[in-house]
């Protein structure tokens, strides 16, 4: 099995195409060993062309204050995020 570098979009898709065709190989063949190497590529393929900046403070803050369901009458200045739950 021939397995070349993603570095375009048609790649790419050629590459899931071959992960589609390989998912139910079993370890210790290789068949799995090429899933495995495809997987990393695409994985390294997606966070090239893909990547996911960290969101700047405010909204990580704002984002906590949602998932603790705070409404804006709790938020105060912030040190509701630091305590313990």
């Amino acid at each position: 099995m021939n397995i070349q570098p993603i570095k375009t979009h048609q790649d790419h898709i050629a590459a899931l195409s071959l992960v589609d065709k390989l998912r139910d190989a079993q370890p210790g063949t290789p068949e799995f060993d090429a899933l495995d190497r495809v997987v990393t590529l695409i994985e390294s393929y997606k966070a090239e062309t893909y990547p996911i900046e960290p969101p700047a403070p405010a909204a990580a803050r704002q984002y906590e204050r949602e998932k603790r369901g705070l409404l804006p009458a709790d938020q105060g200045n912030g040190s509701a995020l630091s305590t313990e739950q």
